[in-house]
């Protein structure tokens, strides 16, 4: 199918919508978080051509489910509604009934009335398809140091120290952190009970066995001019 640039957009809302996307993941395939292929992103946003062309011809109901969502005009939100609109609407990614396919922001309890453990931020049922856990964020860290020689391991104390050195704009906050965030956010799928609520929830057959967890971090990461990367 055919591919398409964000300069090929009228709408910038609908190039941030591709942008997405297709724009590649912070960390490499073999990171120490499951992660969305780059290449198995940009085939859904191909096989999606014709429906992204249909809404930049009229965006209309990309800006109505926008006005619909909270906070989105912070950037987090934002990124977190257009990510839920591909899976609500493109019919690359099959879900053709999202009041019974897809389940959003949905918030995870330790028993009855416990303290809450987490939320589950996307997770879809596609018809004939595992069912799909997605955890998403968009960041902006710089490399504030030298990471240890590893020896081009990317597992253990090593990557650690690699992703430790990439800084975000709060205090305390760096790429490690998000991505020990991420594994854990992902995780909460692997708990036998909310694998049996999602199980009842999409209709699938018990014990649900099979969840696909997937992160999908964009963002930008800022290196000291004349810097080695």
């Amino acid at each position: 199918p055919p591919t398409a640039d964000p300069a090929d957009f009228t709408h910038k809302v609908v190039g941030d919508l591709h942008w997405v996307l297709t724009s590649p993941h912070l960390l490499a395939p073999n990171a120490i978080v499951p992660t969305l292929p780059d290449e198995q992103a940009a085939r859904i946003a191909a096989r999606s051509h014709l429906w992204l062309a249909a809404l930049d011809a009229d965006p209309s109901p990309l800006l109505e489910f926008l006005q619909s969502q909270r906070n989105v005009r912070r950037l987090g939100f934002y990124f977190a509604s257009l990510l839920e609109f591909w899976v609500r609407a493109s019919p690359a990614i099959g879900v053709t009934d999202a009041e019974r396919q897809l389940l959003v922001q949905q918030q995870v309890h330790e028993g009855l009335g416990g303290a809450v453990l987490g939320e589950l931020k996307c997770v879809f049922a596609p018809s004939s398809a595992d069912v799909r856990h997605w955890e998403s964020h968009i960041k902006f860290f710089a490399f504030a140091g030298t990471p240890a020689a590893d020896g081009g391991q990317a597992d253990g104390d090593a990557a650690h120290r690699r992703l430790g050195s990439y800084v975000g704009p709060f205090l305390g906050e760096n790429l490690l952190h998000r991505v020990l965030e991420l594994q854990r956010k992902l995780a909460i799928t692997d708990a036998p009970n909310v694998r049996s609520f999602l199980g009842r929830r999409f209709g699938r057959p018990q014990p649900l066995t099979a969840v696909k967890q997937e992160s999908v971090l964009r963002g930008w990461l800022f290196y000291p001019l004349g810097s080695a990367r």
